[in-house]
């Protein structure tokens, strides 16, 4: 009996198929997770079914720093910017059979912005505003966002602060969601703040009108509406009766501080001064009050006294004396040369007064003509033997009182006189 040799293979398949016998099927390699999303500064471990593989990210052997990189342990690392497109494949290659591969998809986002604050907490209406939005994980071209879709202008702009400009056409009482996106074809969104809508600005000033003589004070008072910044700036105006140009002088106008405390000029020198109040929340609204300025009420304090009965000059002080003021002395009109407010000179010619003392009074004349109190002035005649004040003294010891014809004929003849007279007179019952 003879065999056949046959190569061993053969026989081992020519014995299987006598037997029916079959080997069991080698397992595919897989990658878990299958797809995963994440964003630029997240990282993540892919696992592989097969023990040894290689890791390839776009088919790029360990990756790069486009696409992102991983090592033999399956640590994906992505790119500091995503790239465009914005899905990567994570690949793991069979180190047994090269033609045994799966794949993860990455899809890359740019990191989430977080608002924390804004800096305003409403804008008005058609008014230009400048708003401070204040997070984290701001990017370089990130873009703030209105809901209401106002264009809107970066003026300043870090990780964590973007400064805008615009101006919403959102009508008054409503309201706009803010939001900061960081773009991209990995485009992230933040959560929105609410920004309220309010009305347009207004103001007002009390009084709106008022009427003021020369050297008083009144404080105005503004109401600002539909505004966080309640402030005002002041100004004032009139117009130069010799120019009929506007001017804003103090001299003309007088002065207003911070507070809308307004000091009338010391001098009247125009009729009307306008006060203005306006808004620094929104610089286009303002309001105005007029004011109507009078001269002064004159007050005399002092004159020259006493004087000698003739052509006499005196020297008047006091407060509230206009430049066109005049003086009355004894009833009578007398030349005025005015040299401030407080001080101004009048001459005039004075006749011995019977009591000896003449009145004098300052006139100011329209707008609010007034007339002082009268103000006594002593005239002793170019003889009198004695001064109005010591017969004064004297005879309010002496007597029961004098009249002023008593002073008069007292200073005219003389203490001694006055004795004489008085001890030869017959007793009186």
């Amino acid at each position: 009996m003879s065999f056949i040799r046959l190569p061993y293979f053969i026989l081992i398949k020519t014995l299987c198929l006598a037997a029916v016998c079959s080997f069991p099927a080698i397992a595919a390699v897989t990658v878990s997770p299958t797809a995963i999303t994440l964003t630029t500064g997240q990282s993540k471990t892919f696992a592989a079914s097969v023990k040894s593989v290689k890791w390839l990210v776009n088919n790029v052997a360990s990756g790069n720093s486009t696409v992102g990189t991983i090592d033999a342990n399956g640590n994906y690392l992505p790119p500091k910017t995503v790239p465009s497109p914005n899905v990567v494949k994570v690949t793991a290659v069979n180190s047994a059979n090269a033609a045994d591969t799966a794949s993860a998809s990455v899809t890359l986002q740019n990191p989430v912005p977080a608002i924390s604050t804004l800096s305003l907490s409403q804008v008005n209406t058609k008014l230009s505003f400048v708003l401070t939005v204040t997070g984290t994980a701001f990017l370089p071209q990130a873009a703030v966002t209105f809901s209401d879709g106002t264009p809107l202008t970066i003026t300043a702009q870090s990780s964590t602060q973007i400064t805008v400009t615009g101006a919403t056409q959102t009508a008054g009482g409503g309201s706009i969601q803010v939001a900061v996106t960081n773009p991209g074809s990995g485009a992230t969104t933040s959560t929105s703040k609410t920004l309220k809508v309010a009305a347009p600005v207004t103001i007002s000033v009390y009084p709106p009108a008022a009427t003021l003589r020369a050297g008083a004070a009144r404080t105005f008072t503004p109401t600002v509406g539909n505004a966080l910044v309640k402030t005002v700036t002041w100004s004032l105006s009139a117009t130069n009766p010799a120019t009929n140009q506007p001017t804003a002088a103090p001299a003309f106008v007088g002065t207003i501080d911070a507070q809308g405390n307004y000091l009338t000029p010391a001098v009247i020198g125009v009729a009307a001064v306008t006060v203005t109040a306006t808004s620094v929340a929104d610089p286009t609204q303002s309001a105005t009050s007029l004011i109507t300025l009078q001269n002064a009420l004159p007050v005399i304090t002092a004159v020259t006294s006493p004087v000698i009965a003739g052509n006499v000059t005196l020297t008047v002080t006091g407060t509230g004396f206009a430049p066109s003021a005049t003086v009355t002395g004894g009833g009578t009109g007398w030349a005025v040369t005015w040299l401030s407010p407080t001080r101004l000179t009048a001459t005039g010619a004075v006749s011995p007064p019977v009591g000896g003392v003449i009145t004098v009074k300052v006139s100011n004349p329209n707008p609010g003509g007034s007339v002082s109190a009268p103000f006594i002035v002593i005239v002793n005649n170019a003889g009198t033997q004695v001064t109005y004040n010591d017969a004064r003294r004297f005879l309010e010891q002496a007597t029961w009182g004098p009249t002023p014809q008593d002073i008069a004929h007292l200073q005219n003849i003389g203490i001694p006189a006055w004795l004489t007279e008085q001890f030869n007179m017959p007793p009186s019952q």
